[in-house]
C-alpha cells in the first residue's frame, strides 16, 4: 500500500513505554514510508513531573526497539539533544507527528522552518489513549504510580467510601514478606536501620516510607527521615512509649490521623493516605499518620497510591524489617493481595 508521505519524523520522551505510545507509532506508520523517531535525552527532564522517576534513554530506548522489532526497517531511531533537532534544517522530511500534548511544541518546529524560508510540515495528530478513569494515559501518570502502562487505575482496587476486610481463611497469604527481608530482632532496630541506608544509597529513591513503630524507629535511630511514617505507638499490639514520635512530629509539616482496625484497611485510612499523596507529591512535605488501630496492613494501599521508585519499610514481626522499592511488579504484587479482602 502506498502511503502518502515519505519521510515522517516524530519524537518524544518514551519514558515507561504504554499504549498510547503505541497508538502514536502505528499511526505515524499508516502514513508514511518511513519513520524518524527522535528520543530526547536529558535535557527534555527538566521540567517534567516527577522526573527523578524517569527511566534512563537506554532503558527507553530497549523498549522502544523492542516494540518496534518487526518495523524495523521502516524506523530509523536518533537521540534528540536539543528541542528541535533536524526537522528544522532541512527539506528531507515531508510531515511531523502529534499528539495534542505535543502539538504546541511542533507548531514552533514549523515556526522555524518558515523563519528559515523552508516550507511548514504537514502535522499528522494523533489522538490521546484515555485510561479507564477517562483520564489521559501519559508516562506521568505512571511514574507518579496512579495507572499502568495499559490504563488501569491501581485506585480501583481501593474506596475512601467502603472499608476493606481480610477473612480469616486469606491471612496466611500474607505471613510472608512482600519484599526483601533485612533479618534482626525487635532489639537490633539500629542494625536493620543501618543496613536499609545503606541499601537506600545504593537505590536513590524518590520517597521514602515507613509502616510501623519499630520501622520508624530503626530510621531515627540512624538519623534518616523518612518522607512518610505511619504508626499506632503499639509493638506486635502492646503500647509502647516511643519519644521519637513526638521529636519527628515537631519537624513534620502534616498530621493525619486515622482509625484502622485490626484485619482491616479502613475507608478512614484510605482517605488520609489520598490526602498525604498530595502533600507528599504537590508541595514536597513530609510528615507523620497516626493509627487508632493497626497499621500493618496499610503497607498495600502505600503500594498502590504512591509513585515508582518509593522506597517502604515495615516490620515483619520476630524476624526483621522488609524492604520494598515500588515497581510496576510490586504494585500489581499489591493489588492480587488486595483481591484477598471482601467489602
Amino acid at each position: 500500500m502506498v502511503k502518502k508521505y515519505q519521510h515522517l519524523v516524530l519524537a518524544g520522551t518514551f519514558d515507561h513505554f504504554h499504549k498510547g505510545h503505541k497508538r502514536f507509532l502505528n499511526h505515524a506508520l499508516n502514513y508514511a514510508d518511513n519513520i524518524y523517531c527522535g528520543i530526547t535525552t536529558g535535557w527534555a527532564n527538566e521540567n517534567k513531573v516527577y522526573k527523578q522517576g524517569i527511566q534512563a534513554y537506554k532503558n527507553r530506548l530497549k523498549k522502544l526497539n523492542c516494540y518496534l522489532n518487526n518495523k524495523s526497517a521502516r524506523v530509523k531511531i536518533f537521540p534528540l539533544n536539543d528541542p528541535f533537532g533536524s526537522a528544522v534544517d532541512n527539506n528531507f522530511f515531508n510531515a511531523i507527528a502529534a499528539t495534542p500534548d505535543t502539538l504546541s511544541g511542533v507548531k514552533a518546529v514549523n515556526n522555524i522552518r518558515k523563519s528559515k524560508g523552508l516550507k511548514p510540515l504537514p502535522i499528522i495528530l494523533t489522538d490521546l489513549v484515555l485510561a479507564d478513569d477517562k483520564k489521559k494515559i501519559s508516562s506521568t501518570r505512571i511514574r507518579l504510580g496512579e495507572i499502568n502502562r495499559i490504563g488501569f487505575v491501581y485506585q480501583q482496587a481501593l474506596n475512601h467510601n467502603t472499608t476493606l476486610f481480610l477473612p480469616k481463611n486469606n491471612r496466611h497469604y500474607f505471613k510472608k514478606p512482600i519484599g526483601r527481608l533485612i533479618s534482626g530482632s525487635n532489639q537490633s532496630h539500629a542494625w536493620a536501620g543501618k543496613t536499609a541506608l545503606c541499601w537506600l544509597k545504593k537505590i536513590n529513591p524518590s520517597l521514602i516510607i515507613t509502616v510501623g513503630d519499630m520501622a520508624t524507629q530503626s530510621f531515627l535511630l540512624n538519623n534518616i527521615a523518612p518522607n512518610l511514617a505511619v504508626f499506632d505507638q503499639r509493638c506486635q499490639r502492646q503500647p509502647i512509649n516511643f519519644n521519637l514520635h513526638h521529636k519527628l512530629r515537631k519537624k513534620s509539616q502534616f498530621f493525619y490521623q486515622a482509625i484502622n482496625k485490626p484485619g482491616t484497611i479502613s475507608a478512614d485510612s484510605i482517605f488520609g493516605l489520598k490526602q498525604i499523596h498530595e502533600q507528599l507529591i504537590n508541595k514536597n512535605f513530609s510528615g507523620l499518620m497516626q493509627i487508632k488501630g493497626e497499621e500493618d496492613l496499610l503497607v498495600l494501599p502505600i503500594i498502590l497510591m504512591f509513585p515508582l521508585k518509593t522506597a517502604v519499610f515495615y516490620g515483619q514481626p520476630d524476624q526483621g524489617l522488609v524492604k520494598i522499592l515500588i515497581t510496576e511488579k510490586i504494585k500489581s504484587k499489591a493489588l492480587n493481595l488486595i483481591k484477598k479482602f471482601k467489602p
